[in-house]
């Protein structure tokens, strides 16, 4: 998404997110995708509610919201 975003090609908003305590922040919903085997629903999960933030993965990440 970097890349997209560096070259102006049209992509879904995100954030890169080092720590959990930066994704707490981060408006709901949203899906988390972790920067390392993130693809095609692995790394991949959807955080809906509040108790959904206690399964985020520990290792940094990109938010889309």
């Amino acid at each position: 998404k970097q890349f997209y975003q560096k070259h102006s090609i049209p992509t879904a908003s995100f954030q890169c997110i080092q720590s959990i305590e930066e994704q707490i922040h981060i408006p709901l919903p949203f899906v988390q995708k972790t920067n390392v085997g993130g693809y095609d629903g692995k790394g991949v999960q959807i955080i809906r509610t509040k108790n959904d933030l206690e399964s985020l993965a520990k290792a940094p990440c990109s938010p889309s919201t």
